[in-house]
Parts: C-alpha cells; structure tokens; sequence
C-alpha cells in the first residue's frame, strides 16, 4: 500500500473521531449534562483535551455533572489524539517503517473509537 494515502487517511479518521468527541459534547450541553458551553468549544476555549477530561469528570469546574465516557474511554482517546502526529515523524527509512507498522493498529482503534463515540451520543437524553 501507499505510505501516502496511509497518512492520510489516519488524518481523515483522526479529524472524524475528533468530531465525533465534539458532537458527543455538544448534546451533552444541550441536555445539561456537562459543564462547558458550546461557545467555549467554538471558540477554542477549551481544547479538545480539556473536552475529553470534561467529558470524563463527574466534577468540572467546580459543580458535580453527569460523566458521560469512563476513566478507560477517556485515556483511549487521550491516547488517539497522538494519532494523528504519526504522519508528521517519519524521516528515514527505518522510522517510516516503524511508523508504517503503526497503521494497522491505529485505523482499527479509531474504528472502536468512533463506533463508541456514536452509541453514547445516540444514548444522552
């Protein structure tokens, strides 16, 4: 396969799952589960970290909220969010093959992310 079009589909499943993090918060929001706004997303002043620490806290800002992913859930798509630097360290020959062994691994777990990031936005009433 082409290293290439590896890259950049892990970029495009990295920016899908991101996006579905954002839309699992965003109706959390909506139906007064979490502590954040959707403004304070839109304008950057939360991250994406600090979504999915928000997202995983049963306390945020200093008022009890409904935690809506697990500790585990929370470190998982910690841990994906490097994903998406797999594409940017690649500078030899040995690296990009290192690198290039990552992709399998790295698709499938966005796969069970994303799955997952569906089902709890399809279960915040």
């Amino acid at each position: 396969y082409n290293l290439d079009n590896c890259l950049e589909s892990i970029k495009l499943l990295t920016e899908t799952v991101e996006g579905a993090i954002i839309q699992l918060a965003k109706k959390a929001i909506r139906k007064g589960r979490i502590n954040l706004t959707a403004q304070q997303i839109d304008q950057n002043e939360v991250d994406l970290s600090g979504v999915i620490d928000c997202l995983g806290a049963r306390m945020y800002a200093q008022s009890l909220q409904t935690q809506i992913i697990d500790k585990n859930l929370r470190h998982k798509l910690h841990d994906f969010r490097n994903t998406r630097n797999l594409s940017q360290h690649w500078k030899t020959a040995v690296k990009r093959r290192e690198i290039e062994n990552q992709f399998p691994e790295a698709v499938q777990t966005g796969i069970r992310l994303l799955r997952k990031l569906v089902a709890l936005t399809a279960r915040v009433k």
